[in-house]
């Protein structure tokens, strides 16, 4: 429905217009007519079938919460994996738990295998304020070759990761190698060492 532009950010559901009513009954099994076939808008057909399948309970949201933290990107693609995390932020908001995109980037960024962690603690190193579409549309244009090289991922990132010691960007201070030659020599030098 974003797509055609009858969703609502604002009320995290569709619009209330006759349009999105349409189409939610296109989408919909014929068993579920019954629900929303009287109501006149979107909207309220959204309400409708929210109220008819969607438990609102304590034990419900827990549930939800459990899997939301405990989800992994193991297989498929990364755009399904996050529109998994994005629904589940949806359908929890729609339980009156409203997560906010700083945690849902950080279960997003704690799913993922161990193949994006330089990715993350670029990220990390930054510093920058994040979004969740940022966020979730850098991963999506990732290359498989940028996620296994960790260089290159620290400059997809930002060009603001620069070494503190040399100024080349593409490294961190504790990992330049001039400064890990330096340290040797330096460790040969001292008479205490």
């Amino acid at each position: 429905m974003d797509d055609l532009g009858l969703w609502n950010d604002e009320k995290n559901k569709p619009k209330a217009c006759r349009k999105s009513w349409k189409e939610i009954m296109f989408a919909i099994e014929d068993n579920q007519f019954v629900h929303v076939e009287k109501l006149k808008d979107g909207e309220a057909a959204w309400d409708a079938l929210a109220k008819h399948h969607e438990k609102s309970g304590l034990a419900n949201k827990i549930n939800v919460l459990r899997n939301l933290f405990n989800s992994r990107f193991e297989s498929g693609t990364i755009e399904e994996h996050c529109a998994t995390l994005v629904t589940t932020q949806r359908k929890l908001k729609r339980l009156a738990v409203d997560l906010g995109d700083d945690i849902v980037i950080a279960i997003l960024l704690n799913s993922l295998p161990s193949r994006y962690d330089s990715l993350v603690y670029a990220w990390d190193a930054v510093g920058e304020d994040l979004k969740l579409d940022d966020v979730i549309s850098k991963l999506k244009n990732l290359k498989d070759s940028l996620v296994v090289e960790g260089v290159t991922a620290l400059n997809a990132v930002s060009e603001k990761g620069k070494c503190f010691n040399c100024g080349k960007a593409g490294h961190f201070k504790r990992n330049c190698p001039n400064w890990k030659r330096d340290k040797k020599q330096d460790k040969k030098n001292c008479q205490k060492c």
